[in-house]
């Protein structure tokens, strides 16, 4: 033991519901995929659709946070420090604190958080949280691979009483009750309880499900969008590894499809030819060939998964496949010797200016030479691009970046978005190079800071930036453009 904390004891009686007719269910920490992310906003959009009198508040920040918002059952605090943990779930007036993970713990400070500020947890049945709760009481544990129904019926049966203290539900038994937000309704079928009882060592009470303990499919899919600018010429886009094989008539996940973006310039061609129809990726292979031409043109790029395999993901090679140095040949009947060889004229410092999207700050312009970002403030950085101001042109630009959540961007030439603006997903991690002209002539050189106080060392022409903590967010990114030594 880490620590030695008491759970709460058990509550005499349920205080009755908020004002607003619900109870409010406290998940504590930096609720990313592996502490129940996805787990917890199933629920909050199963609260939604069944109008259930359950709200979802996250005393800390999450994945992404807008969607929690969206479902009108969820609501995030935002970053705090570690001695304001107890007072901020106090000062939520929560009824029970729900603890997803779906990885073992080791030790868990949210749960000793969320007993010292006087709250019962639910949590699944493994690992420390497992452990503590068996050992201490202070909490009900859930079969793994519930579905979010099963799991809010559960919690409205522990809040409303319908769960009795001490018993274990082993087997599956039918219980949906059918909740308003006036008050629950009459049972329309009572469970049929096939269960052990016993008594945590604690003295506390733990239950499992009240309801099926096998998870049900899950159709849904989870999609992202990344615009890319392109300049006149052709490009090829190419998955690298992931994906596979998919049963005939199943939709392929993980899956990525390339299309024109709406609202492009009159004067804009743009002709794509894939390995498979409809410009779909989906295994190691596929490939689009993209031309544009007239003027530059925005595709998107949308990317599908299963949103209960978030970490299958397909790597892609984004690459401008035409020669955009060109090589003159010497024209006939020009003598060689015509004229003398003039010094190279001396380079103009490329300059550059870099908007970053900021975590609750939105865009802010920095120029090159200054850092980007809210250095020093905990804010991560959700999207940035680097535009050309002088001395390079914008296709001798490219940047890409690695966000939270595994995706990583193609190469994207100078001014283009790189990241998501309104999701909350932070990057990790960034690569910029030259290519052309400017390449031949200049180094550019980048260092990132990170919401764990990281410095990374200087890194240059396409080596990846990433903090030595893992998941450990963007904060900054310095630029600069340092011209070659030319051997004499």
């Amino acid at each position: 033991p880490w620590e030695d904390i008491a759970p709460p004891p058990p509550p005499a009686a349920r205080a009755p519901r908020g004002p607003d007719g619900r109870w409010r269910v406290c998940t504590i920490g930096a609720v990313g995929i592996q502490k129940g992310y996805e787990i917890l906003l199933a629920c909050a959009r199963d609260a939604a659709a069944r109008g259930l009198p359950l709200e979802f508040v996250v005393v800390g920040f999450s994945e992404e946070d807008p969607p929690l918002f969206e479902t009108g059952h969820g609501f995030v605090t935002g970053r705090f420090m570690e001695e304001e943990a107890v007072a901020l779930v106090r000062a939520q007036r929560a009824d029970i604190a729900f603890l997803p993970s779906i990885s073992p713990e080791t030790w868990c400070y949210a749960l000793s958080t969320a007993w010292k500020a006087g709250l019962e947890v639910m949590a699944f049945d493994l690992g420390a949280l497992s452990e503590r709760v068996r050992e201490k009481g202070g909490g009900y544990l859930l079969p793994l691979l519930l579905d979010p129904a099963t799991i809010n019926d559960t919690l409205l049966g522990v809040l409303d009483a319908h769960t009795p203290h001490g018993v274990a539900i082993g087997r599956s038994v039918s219980f949906r009750p059918n909740y308003r937000l006036d008050g629950p309704a009459a049972d329309s079928d009572g469970p049929n309880l096939r269960c052990s009882t016993f008594q945590s060592r604690g003295g506390s009470s733990m239950s499992g499900s009240v309801a099926s303990a096998e998870a049900h499919p899950s159709n849904q899919i989870k999609a992202t969008a990344q615009t890319l600018a392109l300049v006149p010429g052709f490009y090829s886009l190419l998955v690298t590894s992931g994906g596979g094989a998919t049963a005939a008539g199943d939709f392929p996940l993980p899956s990525v499809q390339l299309a024109a973006a709406p609202g492009n310039h009159p004067d804009a061609a743009i002709e794509m030819i894939g390995s498979v129809a409809g410009n779909w990726l989906s295994k190691p292979g596929d490939t689009i060939i993209i031309k544009v031409s007239g003027a530059p043109a925005t595709v998107v790029l949308s990317s599908y998964k299963h949103v209960d395999r978030p970490n299958a993901l397909l790597s892609l090679q984004f690459a401008r496949i035409d020669d955009t140095t060109g090589t003159a040949s010497p024209s006939k009947g020009v003598p060689t010797h015509s004229a003398p060889v003039q010094a190279s004229p001396p380079a103009v410092r490329p300059r550059a200016e870099i908007l970053a999207h900021v975590q609750r700050q939105g865009d802010l312009r920095f120029s090159d030479s200054n850092w980007a970002g809210a250095v020093g403030q905990r804010l991560w950085i959700e999207a940035f691009s680097i535009t050309p101001v002088e001395g390079i042109a914008p296709e001798d630009l490219e940047y890409k970046g690695l966000t939270a959540n595994g995706w990583e961007t193609p190469w994207i030439s100078g001014g283009g978005m790189c990241g998501s603006r309104g999701l909350g997903t932070p990057l990790i991690g960034f690569s910029i190079r030259l290519r052309g002209a400017a390449a031949e002539r200049f180094e550019c050189v980048y260092e990132g800071a990170f919401v764990s106080g990281y410095r990374s060392p200087a890194g240059q022409n396409g080596s990846p930036c990433r903090s030595d903590a893992i998941g450990d967010a963007l904060e900054g990114v310095l630029l600069r453009f340092v011209e070659k030594q030319r051997p004499y």
